[in-house]
Parts: C-alpha cells; sequence; structure tokens
C-alpha cells in the first residue's frame, strides 16, 4: 500500500537521526574514556577496531531484538488494523524475507555511517582534548542577527502560506514547502533566536544581578549553543506527533459524516446512451429493461427494495455565473482566476422535478426555478446560451441533487420541459469540444438489511453492471461498498498517523532524556562550584528547577503555536475527503494537543527529576 511505503519512508529518516543524536551523545560521554586509551599507549586504529567491535555487536543485538519484537508487535498491529478498518475479509499477517532484508540493509548503512563519523572525529582530536572533553567549558554564543532574520522570514513563509491559502489543491501543492519553511525558521529562531533574547535579558541589570536569575539566565545562555538544535528537535517532534494524530483522527471520525452527506440513498445508477439510439427507443427498450432487471435482482437477493426512484439530469462542473449569465464550461469563456462565480449545475425537468418532490409546479415557456447554495446570481433573470429566463427561487433542492464540490456553489436549474432542456444541451454541443454533454438516466433507491447484506447485494450489482448493457454505458454506486472502501483509505491513515504519532513520541522523551542527562553532567560542576563560594542551596534548587521547566514549556509552547497556525492549511486539506466541520477538527486538536501535554507533562516530571539528582 503506498500509504505504508511513504509512513516507511518516514521511520528510515526518523532512524537515522535519532541514532545519530544518541551517538553523538554517547561519544561525547565517552571522550575522556578514549583520551585514556590515548594515554596508555594505544593506538588511534586499536581504538577503531575497539568501536568497530563495540558497532558491530550493538548492530546485531539491536536488528536481532528489532526484528523479533517487530513480528510480534506485527502481528498485534493486523489485529488493530482489522480492528479499525471496516473490511468484509481480515488481513493476515505473513513474514516475507524482502521487509527484514530491507530493515537489515537500511540499519546497516546507518551504524556504518555513525562508525565512520566517529572514526573520523577520533582521528582528528588530541588526546589531551578527549581527556578534558567531558569538563571543557563552553565560551558565551555569539548572537547573530542574520541567522535570527533568516529564521523569521523563513517561519513567516511557512505562516503566511497556511494563513493566506484558501483552495484544498493549492493546500495540498504547497504544504509540504510550508512545513519546510516553518521547520527551518524553527532551527533557526532556536539557534539564533533564543541566544538573542537571552543577551537582551542579559543586560537588563536590574533583572538579571539576582540569584534566580543569574543562575538561570547563565546556564541557559551557555548551554544554548551546544542544546538549540535539541530543543528545535523536540519542538518539531512535538509538532508532527499534533498533526499526525489530529488530522487523521479527525478524517476518520468525519467519514460517517462524509459518507451521509454524499450518500443520500442506498444505491445510485446512472444509465448512458452510448450507441447514439434515439431518445425514444433507449427509454422504451434499453432504460426500462434496465429498470425491471435492478428490480428483479434485488427480488433475488437478501434485502428488499423500497423508494425507488427515476429522472433525467445533465451535471455539469466548473461552470460559471457572471452578470447573471450562465457561462458553460467549455465554451472558452470561463474565467477559472475568479472562484466566487464557479458553479456546479444540475438540470433536470419540471416534469422529474415534480415526480422527485411530489410538487406540482408549473412553468411558462420562459420561466425556470433556481437553487443556489452561495449567492452568485444577482437578479431574477439568468442567460443561457443567449435566452433569458425569469427564474422562482427554490428554498432547496430535492436531497438527491444536492451534493456538491468543495469550494463551489450548487446551482440546480429547473426547465419548464423536457424539450427546452434538449435544445440547452444541443447548443452547449454545438461548442468543439471533445465530450459531448447529454441526459443520464438518472436511479435511486434504498433498501432493507443489514450492513453486511447490503454490502454483499452492492459487490453484486457492482459486478452486475461492470460491462454494457444492449447500447447503454452504466456507474453504479453502493453506500456500503463505497463505505468499505473508504474506510480502508480513513483507516489506514488513521493507522499510519497513530503510529507515526507514538515513534515521535517515543523520539520526544528519548531527546529529552538524553538531553536532560547531558545537561546535568555539564550543570553539576558549576552549581556545586557556586554552592562552595556561598550560595544558598535552596536557591540553587529553586533556579534550577525554573531553568528546567522554561527549557521544557518553551518547545511544547512552540509547537502548540506552529500547529495552531497550521489550522487553515490543514482544514482546506481535509476538505479534499469532503472532512468539512471545523467543530470536528478544532475538537481533535485539542483533544490531541491536551493528551499530549499531558504524556509531555510526565516525561517533563520523570526526566526533571534526573536531571536534579545529578545536579544536587
Amino acid at each position: 500500500m503506498p500509504l505504508f511505503k511513504v509512513g516507511s519512508g518516514v521511520i528510515a529518516v526518523f532512524s537515522l537521526i535519532f541514532i545519530f543524536y544518541a551517538n553523538s551523545f554517547l561519544m561525547k560521554r565517552r571522550k575522556k574514556e578514549i583520551g585514556l586509551y590515548n594515554i596508555l599507549g594505544l593506538e588511534k586504529r586499536h581504538i577503531a577496531r575497539i568501536i568497530g567491535t563495540e558497532t558491530i555487536l550493538t548492530f546485531l543485538a539491536s536488528l536481532l531484538t528489532g526484528i523479533v519484537m517487530g513480528i510480534v508487535l506485527g502481528q498485534l498491529t493486523f489485529y488493530a488494523i482489522n480492528f479499525i478498518l471496516i473490511l468484509p475479509d481480515e488481513f493476515i499477517f505473513s513474514i516475507s524475507l524482502v521487509p527484514i532484508g530491507l530493515t537489515v540493509a537500511l540499519f546497516s548503512v546507518i551504524f556504518l555511517v555513525t562508525y565512520l563519523y566517529n572514526i573520523v572525529n577520533i582521528q582528528f582530536a588530541n588526546p589531551i582534548e578527549l581527556l578534558k572533553g567531558g569538563n571543557a567549558g563552553e565560551k558565551e554564543p555569539k548572537s547573530s542577527p542574520i541567522l535570527f532574520l533568516l529564521g523569521l522570514l523563513s517561519l513567516g513563509g511557512g505562516y503566511g502560506i497556511s494563513l493566506t491559502i484558501d483552495d484544498p489543491i493549492q493546500a495540498f501543492m504547497l504544504f509540504f514547502a510550508a512545513v519546510l519553511l516553518v521547520i527551518i525558521g524553527t532551527y533557526l529562531l532556536f539557534n539564533a533566536g533564543t541566544i538573542i533574547i537571552l543577551k537582551w535579558l542579559k543586560k537588563k541589570s536590574a533583572f538579571y544581578y539576582k540569584p534566580g536569575p543569574f543562575i538561570s539566565i547563565s546556564g541557559m545562555l551557555y548551554r544554548m549553543k551546544q542544546h538549540a538544535t535539541g530543543l528545535a528537535n523536540i519542538c518539531v517532534l512535538s509538532v508532527m506527533v499534533l498533526v499526525s494524530v489530529s488530522t487523521t483522527v479527525a478524517l476518520y471520525s468525519g467519514a460517517e459524516q462524509m459518507i451521509e452527506l454524499g450518500f443520500v440513498n442506498d444505491n445510485s445508477l446512472s444509465i448512458m446512451n452510448i450507441e447514439d439510439t434515439p431518445v425514444e427507443e433507449f427509454e422504451a427498450t434499453t432504460v426500462n429493461d434496465i429498470y425491471e432487471m435492478i428490480k428483479q435482482r434485488t427480488a433475488a437477493s437478501s434485502v428488499e427494495m423500497k423508494e425507488f426512484q427515476t429522472f433525467k439530469l445533465l451535471s455539469i462542473y466548473d461552470n460559471q455565473i457572471e452578470n447573471d449569465e450562465f457561462i458553460y464550461t467549455r465554451s472558452g469563456r470561463v474565467n477559472y482566476d475568479d472562484e466566487t462565480s464557479m458553479v456546479d449545475t444540475r438540470f433536470v425537468s419540471l416534469g422529474d422535478y415534480n415526480d422527485l418532490t411530489g410538487q406540482e409546479r408549473t412553468l411558462n415557456q420562459e420561466e425556470l426555478l433556481y437553487y443556489e447554495s452561495i449567492p452568485v446570481l444577482s437578479g431574477d433573470t439568468i442567460k443561457i446560451e443567449g435566452i433569458s429566463y425569469s427564474v422562482s427561487r427554490l428554498d432547496s433542492p430535492p436531497e438527491v441533487l444536492s451534493s456538491q464540490g468543495e469550494g463551489r456553489s450548487l446551482v440546480v436549474i429547473v426547465f419548464p420541459d423536457e424539450e427546452i432542456l434538449s435544445n440547452t444541451i444541443n447548443q452547449f454541443n454545438d461548442y468543439e469540444a471533445e465530450y459531448v454533454e447529454e441526459l443520464y438516466y438518472e436511479v435511486y433507491w434504498n433498501t432493507t438489511g443489514s450492513r453486511e447484506e447490503k454490502l454483499a447485494y452492492g459487490n453484486e450489482m457492482n459486478e452486475f453492471f461492470a460491462d454494457p448493457i444492449d447500447d447503454s454505458f452504466s456507474f453504479f454506486n453502493s453506500k456500503e461498498v463505497f463505505r468499505v472502501n473508504y474506510y480502508d483509505i480513513t483507516g489506514g491513515f488513521l493507522f499510519l498517523g497513530v503510529y507515526l504519532g507514538f515513534l515521535f513520541i517515543i523520539g520526544t522523551v528519548l531527546i529529552t532524556y538524553f538531553k536532560q542527562i547531558s545537561e546535568g553532567y555539564e550543570d553539576r560542576v558549576r552549581i556545586q562550584a557556586m554552592q562552595k563560594v556561598g550560595l544558598d542551596s535552596e536557591m540553587t534548587k529553586k533556579a534550577t528547577r525554573s531553568q528546567v521547566i522554561w527549557m521544557f514549556v518553551l518547545p511544547l509552547a512552540v509547537a502548540v503555536m506552529h500547529t495552531a497556525v497550521a489550522y487553515p492549511i490543514l482544514y482546506q486539506m481535509l476538505s479534499l475527503f469532503s472532512v468539512v466541520s471545523h467543530t470536528l477538527l478544532v475538537t481533535t486538536l485539542l483533544t490531541v494537543s491536551l493528551v499530549f501535554s499531558l504524556i509531555y507533562g510526565i516525561v517533563y516530571k520523570i526526566t526533571s527529576k534526573i536531571y536534579l539528582n545529578i545536579v544536587e
């Protein structure tokens, strides 16, 4: 499935980044050990062999453990997929040598690259510097207004795309550009912006020269050069968790709403004349025969038919109503830049309209019934192919005509009789276009029975109408068949979103853990020195706790801000899947943000306790 191939690519990139991050943390803690090997007489080639042996053993242990756990979790995962997706047949988990081989190849490359990276660093390192590596002091980092400005511009560009875009297709096309700009801006601002802000606070003498702010700000300032990237990593991972989980949960949760909006009836059939058979003959033979076939096959199935409706319809998309004139799509006059006047149009005759609604409306030859979901017609007349008609506005269309494209106004036009409707269609066909417009014979009907029975009936009818019948071609749709296919897609998105969200949470936890331990060992000497020269122990504890809180709150606050600004573009993208409920998306985002904040808070409690134990 292409969706899971994309997820596999994301996991591969994430694995590379995380293993590099963990490796850099561990190698920094081992600098003194490696320097001691040098002093004791080991050559760098000997150290390379030691690290190589360790890398191979670590690789084999992690690979074997990972494959075994992958097989176990894979089976559990397929149980979850079968529970989430509404499918007639369950997915069966099977072990294949191909993914195992790809996993071995991927992690072989990653471990080889980290090994070569470590060897290069050791070859160019001085043994004395290695011995002091763990205790080497950091110089005060230099501020970089240029990087700060670039970060603001990059972040502003990403924000600007999200806040100004109003077209779902453009949103989908520009989403990754916006994400890239926000990620670049986040890294630049954490690396350059935090230093500028901390230096600005340092210049505030009345605020800075107090024990609490002095310890907190100085500690963060001298560490920021090294750990700003870690904070940015946490922020970006947090955004990925919030966005991936929220959007996929909203997509899955809105599935039923989308299905109900798209399918007024259980089944529908559109019949098209493909052999240019005269209309009267086509209706009398082929169309009526198909109607009887539907009734007979339904009677022979496990469901019963009810509410059988037939009518003739012409649907045309991407038209325009401008200056109270209907402009046909293929006339060459449609201005696609003017989105506000674009319409999706349904044409029916008055006789079919009365049959669908149970009304007995009448019209003269120059009058139409007219409905629009979004105002596009300013007056009480409309010109269609050079003929002006007065319009009587409808409050609502028949349910079977109510579907529409996102961002378009739905227009329903009811002609006085079928002859005038046919003449209008002939005028449309006078334009030089490959596609010929013609009335479709529409059939809508409901059935009784359980979902399983309706699904079996839908699959049977799908197979029956797959081939042309006589001189017709039919398009059959079943609500239950569509439901299964739609849940297949949205369930796959949901599973992938939650899986990647879980992966990103693990990454956030581990990066936070490594960062806290690293900072704890670096701060311990400095804090203990302050206590030896007379600084109150309670004050240092209070200052370090304040520092830890700020370092935890900052990535989460920025991540929530990024997610909030991303809301418009996320909404536009989800509207492609007919998820158009602001309430649903907002509720999902808030719920996921609260749950993630709770998890993040638990991580803060655990890791901050480890940090404080090291420091104190």
